[in-house]
């Protein structure tokens, strides 16, 4: 273990696994042959499992699923996996939501991958999230939650629980508001100040459109309601500076001006 940080509404664990196996670098400019989908079983009956999809495009199988292994577990709720394959002689990182471990995934054969042990969570800590590997070999592995009060003294549980990315060029921080097991959201991206923590502007999330210019609307107890915007989530920085999020109701955003007086979310 290298670093435990606890930041505002998140923590943030970074993990050394240079004695685990050795990083060699993997070719870049290659095109990808397989796609891996970390998933559940659809009734809970069989194992959780890593499907391994042929993604060559020149391939008479292109699109079709080559082989599943299971992982050893069952409802585990599959969650997030790092966004790209580690280097070659490591393992990947993958979580499994419900029993807060994080799966270590060996690619050495690539057909057939295995899980090859598991990390409990860091108490007080719960609930790993997302993975980033960094330059050095260590994986940063976010933390939704962790026992005991909020780090905000004037904190309750409503309104939902916050996800973010910071931006250190602008001094500013961009938090949605999706709930991971609760049964509520506020429905709204906030920016802050990063330096301070100073909350700046709370944006309520609009509701989302068909290119047709109709509300989406989703079924909600028993009726048709606009659900494009609940649960907006999983922000990610582009390179012109704006902020891409989706929400859990099919809504895609965009925050713009992040760093002004009136920063806009459409």
């Amino acid at each position: 273990m290298r670093l435990v940080q606890t930041f505002g509404f998140g923590v943030v664990v970074a993990l050394s696994l240079a004695s685990l196996s050795a990083c060699q670098p993997r070719p870049v400019g290659t095109a990808a042959r397989y796609l891996y989908i970390w998933m559940g079983d659809v009734d809970g009956a069989d194992p959780d499992f890593l499907a391994v999809v042929d993604a060559d495009p020149t391939s008479d199988g292109y699109g079709d699923i080559i082989s599943t292994e299971p992982v050893g577990m069952r409802e585990s709720l599959p969650h997030h996996t790092e966004y790209e394959l580690p280097p070659v002689g490591t393992y990947l990182f993958a979580n499994a939501h419900l029993t807060e471990e994080v799966l270590l995934i060996d690619f050495q054969d690539p057909i057939r991958p295995q899980a090859v042990r598991t990390l409990d969570a860091v108490p007080p800590y719960r609930y790993p999230h997302d993975m980033v590997r960094m330059p050095s070999g260590n994986v940063l592995v976010g933390y939704l939650r962790s026992d005991g009060p909020s780090p905000l003294s004037a904190d309750t549980t409503r309104p939902g629980g916050h996800g973010g990315i910071a931006l250190p060029a602008i001094d500013r921080m961009v938090l949605t508001s999706a709930p991971m097991v609760e049964p509520y959201s506020a429905d709204v991206v906030q920016t802050w100040r990063l330096s301070s923590l100073e909350l700046l502007h709370t944006l309520p999330v609009p509701p989302a459109r068909l290119p047709s210019g109709e509300l989406l609307e989703t079924e909600h107890r028993g009726e048709l309601q606009p659900s494009g915007h609940r649960y907006p989530f999983e922000p990610r920085v582009m390179s012109d500076g704006s902020v891409l999020l989706n929400a859990y109701g099919c809504g895609f955003y965009r925050v713009t001006q992040i760093d002004s007086d009136a920063p806009r979310l459409e």
